[in-house]
């Protein structure tokens, strides 16, 4: 039956994608709040170029329940974890989440297909010494050190499978402007570089690092299987739908002592 009435905000293909993102999430362990979800759809508006009547490109209260109404979304009180099992990685967690990485090897039917299973994590470390306390003799002058020009944070994102094949690392420099003399020059190691306001993980990077790196690292091999933590920049509906339709399966773990997962099956 055709809609009645103004124009949606969205074509309903796209509504169709949101909501079934919002399940996948929901159904794997990694529901979101409605503050949440509004703030995925923002950053999906803004980052796509999508015109809307929102203010700031924040859907309103009217517009959520109508979007609620039309994909038979409610609210729901979470079910409650026992205080013990968020405090420690007790065996029963990690119990649950082994049975759903075996669960999901053997759909994926990657049992004997390691150069499939990828994990990917990242460390953030910083080059200014003078951040960093020093121990030494009580009355005795602090010894100096040598700062580096500005760039006070770095994070490098790394990637691997199961067999010990290993993606270009990701560097990614505090700044505002990538320089070529931060890069490192030598055609046969391959590295990919890229700059935030605090040296850290965004959520546009990380895009990018799955499109232009990640998915041509991998090869032609399908399905691929990615285990990475549940860190925000990780999760966005960009993501999601660039790893649906790529045949790349997530097992999302958030940090100790919780663990928790999410995975995004093929489509």
């Amino acid at each position: 039956m055709p809609r009645v009435g103004r124009p949606g905000v969205f074509s309903t293909d796209i509504e169709k994608k949101i909501a079934s993102y919002i399940h996948i999430l929901e159904k794997c362990g990694y529901p979101l709040t409605k503050k949440e979800i509004i703030a995925m759809i923002s950053e999906y508006i803004r980052r796509n170029g999508i015109g809307t009547p929102f203010r700031n490109d924040v859907p309103g209260k009217e517009w959520f329940l109508a979007f609620r109404k039309r994909h038979k979304l409610s609210y729901k009180k979470p079910q409650s974890v026992k205080i013990a099992r968020k405090r420690a990685c007790n065996p029963f967690v990690i119990y649950e989440y082994f049975d759903l990485l075996e669960k999901v090897t053997r759909e994926l039917e990657l049992g004997n297909k390691p150069e499939q299973i990828y994990n990917l994590d990242e460390t953030s470390f910083c080059s200014d010494p003078s951040k960093s306390k020093i121990v030494g003799l009580t009355g005795f002058q602090s010894t100096r050190t040598t700062s580096g020009p500005a760039r006070e944070n770095t994070t490098v994102l790394l990637a691997a499978n199961a067999i010990g094949g290993k993606i270009p690392p990701l560097v990614i420099f505090q700044g505002k402007y990538l320089w070529n003399e931060w890069m490192y020059q030598n055609e046969n190691i391959k590295t990919a570089y890229a700059v935030s306001q605090k040296g850290c993980m965004e959520t546009t990077i990380f895009e990018k690092y799955l499109k232009d790196l990640f998915i041509s690292a991998v090869g032609d091999k399908r399905p691929v299987l990615l285990i990475y933590d549940g860190h925000s920049t990780h999760v966005d509906l960009n993501v999601i739908e660039l790893a649906a339709t790529n045949g790349i399966t997530i097992i999302k773990l958030p940090p100790p002592p919780f663990f928790a997962y999410t995975a995004t099956p093929r489509l």
